[in-house]
């Protein structure tokens, strides 16, 4: 299936227009005035990792936590994927700084590394790609609600603000390959947060090369904390909390989406009422 073919398949996609710089909230000029505002074509995902990654293309896909299986959105070929979200300073700047921070540490990770043999710097650098390559992705998947603009927002080199996100990861090993996956979960009804408009949570999943990336934006209430008893992916960032189980059963699962769910819901959330409460 190649991208004519997905988009002749789910005709209601549309990128979804974008007025503001997604991380630092500048009004965008247009691409042709080449000002530091202006709006840029943010490739996703860089050369280095195009040449690295055994896929060339990547599935990508909407859900709920406690839904079914995922629903198939697009499909599109990595070197054509472009989101049109992000400044010419943003981009030029900080994010290009963070895919050439990030490059080597990627290329041990696939390369046999044992990411516990990263450093906390290394590791924060990872949970910061994942989530800047989260983010834009989510923003070419049309969904009512991306992940919501404070969270964004928050991996700007001059937010001051609180950590916004967990970063989670956990590998595959089996003989096969996955395809390339991106997921994007939302969740919150089950903390009784029925009723606003706002996102409660939002779970983003990459899977490249048989490595797990996870990213976390919770609600943003007290008392708030992720539960890893059942979850075979361990939390790296901004601390370190060891996974709960060494591995997850799926049960000779051979599709992707599959596969990101079952990691998704293992990874449950916990709320403090009393704290909701105070």
């Amino acid at each position: 299936m190649n991208v004519c073919q997905t988009e002749a398949i789910y005709p209601e996609y549309t990128r979804m227009p974008i007025k503001n710089c997604i991380f630092c909230n500048c009004l965008l000029r247009p691409s042709q005035q080449n000002q530091p505002d202006s709006q840029t074509a943010e490739h996703i995902f860089a050369e280095w990792f195009r040449k690295l990654s055994l896929h060339k293309v990547i599935n990508m896909y909407v859900g709920n936590v406690n839904g079914e299986i995922p629903e198939l959105r697009y499909r599109p070929t990595l070197t054509n994927l472009t989101m049109k979200g992000a400044c010419k300073k943003c981009n030029e700047g900080w994010m290009s700084t963070l895919e050439g921070a990030v490059d080597p540490i990627m290329t041990r990770l696939f390369d046999k590394t044992d990411v516990d043999q990263l450093s906390d710097s290394e590791l924060a650098i990872l949970a910061r790609w994942t989530a800047k390559t989260a983010i834009t992705l989510s923003y070419t998947t049309p969904r009512n609600a991306p992940v919501p603009l404070q969270a964004s927002h928050s991996l700007h080199p001059d937010y001051q603000g609180p950590v916004r996100f967990g970063f989670f990861y956990s590998k595959i090993n089996a003989d096969r390959m996955l395809e390339n996956g991106h997921l994007q979960l939302v969740y919150g009804a089950e903390l009784g947060l029925v009723g606003t408009e706002e996102i409660a949570g939002t779970r983003l999943v990459l899977c490249l090369n048989n490595h797990l990336l996870i990213v976390d934006f919770p609600p943003v209430i007290p008392g708030f904390q992720f539960d890893l008893q059942e979850s075979c992916s361990a939390q790296l960032w901004p601390t370190r909390k060891a996974a709960g189980m060494a591995s997850l059963n799926f049960q000779d699962m051979t599709r992707v989406d599959q596969v990101l769910l079952a990691v998704c819901r293992a990874i449950r959330v916990q709320v403090n009422t009393g704290a909701l409460r105070a």
